[in-house]
């Protein structure tokens, strides 16, 4: 191995396939679209569920609402599928970080709602696919590495919350 290649950084997938600009004005339209690529990429396994939750369907396991992931995002509980609530929580604290005046509300009922077990209406999906679709929109317009960033930090929050209820 070259001593280049173990001096090298390692970044998530997002980061490593995406445009390293300073600001999205110096993108090209290759650029742009390996972002919205990434993008979809992450959006798709809410994409679908909100498909399913708009017909008036939930897939469940063992009583709790799940959603599909694409391969290599199983889990040891429930194989290629993820428990829907956590994931929205997940969705809406990495987007809090990213930008607190994004709207949430309606995402976070659904989210409460799926963890009680409640019926969902259509209006309220309806809603929540709006605030979901606007959380894209704005991640259109940033760098991977901010979304990046949001992410992990994220993501470490949570392991300290672990830590916290484990102690």
């Amino acid at each position: 191995m070259s001593p280049a290649f173990k001096e090298r950084p390692i970044f998530s997938a997002i980061a490593d396939a995406s445009p390293r600009k300073l600001s999205t004005w110096e993108w090209s339209a290759c650029d742009m679209a390996m972002h919205e690529m990434m993008i979809a990429k992450a959006a798709a396994p809410l994409r679908a569920m909100f498909e399913l939750l708009a017909d008036g369907e939930v897939q469940t396991i063992k009583g709790k609402a799940v959603m599909e992931m694409p391969a290599g995002y199983g889990t040891v509980e429930y194989g290629e599928w993820v428990e829907i609530q956590p994931a929205l929580e997940g969705w809406i604290d990495c987007l809090e970080r990213i930008d607190e005046k994004l709207p949430n509300r309606a995402l976070k009922q659904l989210s409460r709602y799926l963890g009680a077990g409640l019926t969902l209406t259509p209006e309220l999906v309806a809603d929540a696919r709006r605030e979901f679709d606007a959380h894209l929109q704005r991640m259109r317009s940033m760098l991977p590495s901010q979304i990046k960033s949001a992410a992990t930090t994220a993501q470490i929050a949570w392991e300290f919350e672990k830590m916290e209820r484990a102690a």
